[in-house]
């Protein structure tokens, strides 16, 4: 959900954002896009999944859901640690699942929360969710309206 000063289509009003936050954001996706293939991203709910990759994320993306049942947090197979991307939603709960996800998984990677806390802070409260960053992404002409496979889910 995008912040309270939106425009008729719900995204958030350009006015606010000047062409240096525009250039970081764009910086901000790029890194995100970029995220390496080892990468565990975690988020709260599939259609966060999906507006990553929409982003353009390639890298393997579960949700809280499936957490449990991947093993990680169990302490699977001792295998290398891997780096963990936390892409909770920004509101309370987001911040609550932040809390939660850093506690249980500091012991089986290495935890990072910097795209989350740079995101955050660059939309300044204006987008309070994951499923929300294409529109921001589209309204500012940072991604093209396409659609991606999901590597996660099966083709059938």
């Amino acid at each position: 959900m995008i912040g309270k000063e939106t425009d008729k289509a719900g995204t958030c009003s350009a006015s606010r954002w000047d062409e240096h936050r525009i250039r970081l954001l764009e910086k901000l996706f790029e890194e995100i896009k970029y995220l390496g293939k080892g990468d565990l991203v975690i988020v709260e709910g599939k259609s966060d999944r999906q507006s990553l990759r929409i982003l353009g994320v390639s890298s393997k993306i579960v949700t809280k859901k499936e957490l449990e049942g991947i093993g990680i947090v169990r302490g699977g197979p001792k295998t290398k640690r891997p780096r963990l991307i936390l892409l909770p939603d920004f509101d309370k709960e987001g911040e609550e699942n932040m809390r939660r996800w850093r506690k249980i998984l500091e012991r089986v990677g290495s935890v990072d929360d910097s795209i989350w806390r740079k995101l955050r802070h660059l939309t300044k409260g204006e987008v309070r969710d994951i499923e929300s960053l294409p529109t921001l992404a589209r309204k500012f002409r940072l991604i093209r309206e396409e659609i991606w496979l999901d590597p996660d889910e099966e083709v059938s």
